[in-house]
């Protein structure tokens, strides 16, 4: 049940950074800091989401949610030898001091999912903590985090359907985490390029969205 890797968040910053910049051809120095700011301009109705509240959080998560499937739509046929992306089985918002919200699947309590994210890959669904884990990121970061790590969630069910062989039962956790993070940089790219229909950042918001990659992560040795 992968979340978000430990060194795997500090390769992706190279990646993802390496995706925005690719068509530029060279990086140069930009003076000043990231600060948390709403970057991203986005919101949808959420009613598709489990256990929903409807609130702005969840808005942008549903939006989030709905251009990763337009993209991954596009993308994942050629990857796939022309097969058609399967929807995902489902996605659940949780608020963990509640006890009256849908069963979360992979998870015996829904108390677990408090402060992450997490794709369930017995039940193709993901799950995040709606109470504290996307108000923190978009106090701290910026929306743009909130793009990342559900990207990242996302981007574990790519793995899952483009596994024809059983190899992610053999494969390392880092390379799990590392590849999702990469498929979270492609699809911020193009976010960054006004290329979705619902999501739009600048460059301060992919600054935010690094803080969140390196911060947002799990313990050395998990």
């Amino acid at each position: 049940m992968p979340s978000v890797g430990a060194l795997a968040r500090t390769v992706v910053v190279a990646i993802a950074v390496l995706a925005v910049l690719a068509t530029s051809g060279c990086a140069f120095p930009v003076t000043g800091r990231a600060v948390p700011a709403p970057q991203v301009t986005a919101g949808i109705d959420p009613s598709f989401i489990q256990g929903t509240d409807g609130g702005p959080d969840d808005r942008l998560a549903a939006a989030v949610l709905r251009d990763l499937e337009g993209f991954w739509g596009q993308s994942f046929p050629p990857l796939a030898g022309g097969q058609a992306f399967p929807p995902l089985a489902g996605y659940f918002s949780v608020d963990p001091s509640r006890g009256d919200g849908p069963p979360v699947p992979c998870l015996p309590n829904p108390r677990a999912v408090e402060g992450t994210a997490f794709y369930c890959p017995r039940d193709d669904t993901i799950a995040w903590d709606r109470a504290t884990l996307l108000p923190g990121l978009r106090r701290d970061f910026g929306e743009s985090a909130v793009v990342v790590v559900l990207s990242h969630e996302f981007g574990h069910s790519v793995q899952t359907r483009l596994d024809r062989t059983g190899a992610l039962e053999l494969a390392p956790t880092i390379l799990l985490e590392a590849q999702a993070d990469c498929y979270a940089g492609v699809f911020l790219r193009r976010v960054r390029d006004g290329a979705l229909p619902d999501l739009r950042t600048g460059a301060d918001g992919i600054d935010d969205a690094m803080g969140a990659l390196i911060t947002f992560r799990d313990p050395v040795g998990a």
